[in-house]
């Protein structure tokens, strides 16, 4: 399978390093997370865990774009301290189905539409293993355009404020088209 969806680098290019993250194939371990590798990228990425006993996720990292954007504290909480009701079970449902796919959620433009800040962008999330080798952990990028739109292209402008997303079943042969 080759992906052939993306808009930006960024989102490119942490697909191409979460698939080095595991050479035989699998699902990659978070503990095989390497932030030297991808420095340019992190002002975007986030990564969260799941929290099975309280039935939702909750941000272990956020680069600096991301904490801005979202303008809260993020580091340590759940998805329901962090957003509302309706948009905390919108992404803990959305979380889930990437871990338990597993899938790479893929979407692109209005993508931050619950901040007070409004643009276009792309975002990309990967599954990830944890200690015990489930997955249930998810890697994320949020590359985001503000008053940046010369810059997007055409298909992320013509989606305006709504986020089109869709989860792409993830054979872990799956390659980038160059």
């Amino acid at each position: 399978m080759t992906i052939e969806r993306f808009y930006f680098d960024a989102p490119k290019q942490l697909f191409a390093y979460w698939q080095s993250m595991a050479a035989d194939g699998s699902v990659p371990a978070k503990r095989n997370l390497d932030p030297a590798r991808i420095p340019k990228l992190l002002p975007f990425v986030w990564l969260c865990a799941r929290d099975p006993e309280r039935d939702t996720f909750v941000y272990n990292l956020a680069g600096e774009v991301i904490r801005g954007t979202l303008n809260r504290p993020i580091r340590g909480r759940s998805l329901d301290q962090i957003f509302n009701m309706e948009w905390s079970k919108r992404l803990n449902d959305r979380y889930r189905r990437v871990c338990e796919g597993p899938a790479m959620y893929h979407s692109y433009g209005g993508v931050y539409v619950v901040s007070e800040k409004h643009g276009v962008g792309e975002r990309i999330i990967l599954p990830l293993t944890g200690a015990d080798g489930r997955v249930d952990h998810v890697l994320g990028l949020t590359y985001y355009l503000l008053h940046e739109k010369q810059t997007a292209p055409e298909a992320v402008l013509n989606a305006g404020s709504e986020e089109r997303g869709e989860f792409v079943p993830l054979p872990m042969s799956a390659t980038i088209a160059k």
